[in-house]
């Protein structure tokens, strides 16, 4: 599943954090002196996509990894246990997966090429730390510490601490194997990628649809009387700016009143700084208390974010079960379904009364490439959540992923994707 890919910085072009050339302060390739290919495996605590925030699960990992004097690398991945290899190829110009159609982007290629750092100890070293600002978490180092040397001047081991845009992971790597290479032929680097730039479209009475499609994200926004709601916070502190600006402009005289995100993971939540630096309210469940601290401290000292930078701090409602925002005849419940969703321990959708209407985060369809309704287990748990409580639905929204698939779905048609095993 492409959501399992996402798990990986090589594997993140569904996870884009951005798409633009490649920014400058890249971590400089790491050339080889005599080029080898150094192939490791071992386990790492993978904290990913999750039922809670701070879960982790072992993953095991392949790689290897060759680069030559000219700073171009190739590395062959497997992320779990029997998974397929990947190639994933880098050059001081553009960094691609093997076979995609367009090369990744900035974002993605920094990630990718801090990881190629980290195995490489150029430097011979016993530690290797690359400071930088993450743009969801702010401040990090990426760290590496390695063992002796093989012959071949490669570590015989590596203990690894990495983030990239959605996933961290840290585990410890040993040398499988190094084999010498003649000569390291690097295919043409595909286009890179492009398309649309974020935009805000009215899509119904009172409702509004920020989409950021370099990012497949998308976010809500609900118009009442004198303020206005958003739903889904995507990715980052810079893509939430970017919603945020598309918000302020189309609604100058409404403020942001609340904030809300249908779970802890980063598509739905990772731009919730922006939206506190606007002046809006969160609205989390209890057990999040914990999580939105760590989210208003992150550090972003280093290239400071709109909060950072706000004066005032940061507030936050929190709710068990149900919250409700009203006005003028107007509302919107928050409603936590739990485990219900068989996705995340707590997971918020909002129910839209007057327009029948329900918003979720990530749990309801995909689109084949027959153009069919594909539905599975979350979908079966979206919709025990909507009957038990006996919402008269009619017209779903999806907030993620929106580049591939409808993101609006009538709840008849829903039904009967789940009725035929779809």
């Amino acid at each position: 599943m492409r959501e399992t890919a996402c798990l990986f910085v090589s594997l993140l072009a569904a996870c884009a954090a951005s798409v633009s050339p490649e920014p400058s302060g890249v971590p400089e390739m790491p050339a080889a002196e005599s080029m080898v290919r150094a192939s490791y495996r071992g386990v790492v605590e993978l904290e990913a996509h999750l039922a809670n925030p701070g879960d982790t699960v072992p993953l095991p990992l392949g790689w290897a990894q060759t680069c030559d004097a000219s700073g171009a690398c190739l590395v062959e991945q497997a992320a779990g246990e029997g998974a397929e290899v990947q190639r994933i190829w880098s050059t001081p110009e553009a960094t691609w997966i093997e076979g995609d159609a367009n090369r990744l982007s900035g974002e993605e290629a920094l990630h990718h090429r801090r990881l190629l750092k980290l195995f490489s100890n150029a430097d011979r070293k016993s530690e290797t730390v690359v400071e930088f600002t993450h743009p969801r978490l702010g401040t990090t180092s990426d760290r590496a510490t390695y063992d002796a040397l093989s012959p071949e001047g490669v570590a015989t081991a590596v203990l690894v601490d990495f983030h990239d845009g959605g996933v961290a992971w840290r585990g410890s790597l040993a040398l499988e194997g190094v084999t010498p290479v003649d000569d390291l032929a690097v295919p043409e680097a595909p286009p890179a990628k492009s398309g649309p730039g974020p935009s805000i479209a009215k899509i119904g009475e009172g409702l509004w649809d920020v989409r950021l499609p370099s990012l497949d994200a998308r976010s809500f926004v609900v118009e009442f009387e004198s303020f206005v709601v958003t739903v889904e916070a995507p990715w980052s502190s810079a893509a939430g700016e970017q919603a945020v600006d598309l918000i302020t402009n189309q609604f100058p005289d409404k403020p942001i009143r609340y904030a809300l995100y249908s779970h802890h993971h980063p598509h739905a939540s990772g731009g919730l700084r922006a939206f506190m630096a606007a002046g809006a309210t969160v609205v989390a469940p209890t057990a999040h208390a914990a999580y939105l601290e760590e989210v208003t401290g992150r550090d972003f000292s280093l290239e400071p974010d709109r909060l950072s930078k706000a004066k005032g701090q940061p507030t936050s409602i929190a709710f068990d079960e149900n919250f409700t925002i009203a006005e003028a005849g107007q509302s919107l419940q928050v409603i936590d379904i739990g485990e219900q969703s068989r996705h995340t321990t707590h997971y918020m959708m909002f129910w839209l009364p007057e327009a029948k209407l329900l918003i979720q985060g990530d749990l309801g369809w995909f689109v084949a490439p027959d153009g069919a309704v594909r539905v599975g287990g979350r979908s079966a748990g979206l919709l025990e959540a909507i009957d038990s409580r006996e919402l008269p639905v009619e017209t779903m929204l999806q907030g993620w992923p929106v580049n591939s698939q409808e993101p609006t779905l009538p709840m008849a048609k829903f039904r009967a994707a789940l009725s035929s095993g779809g």
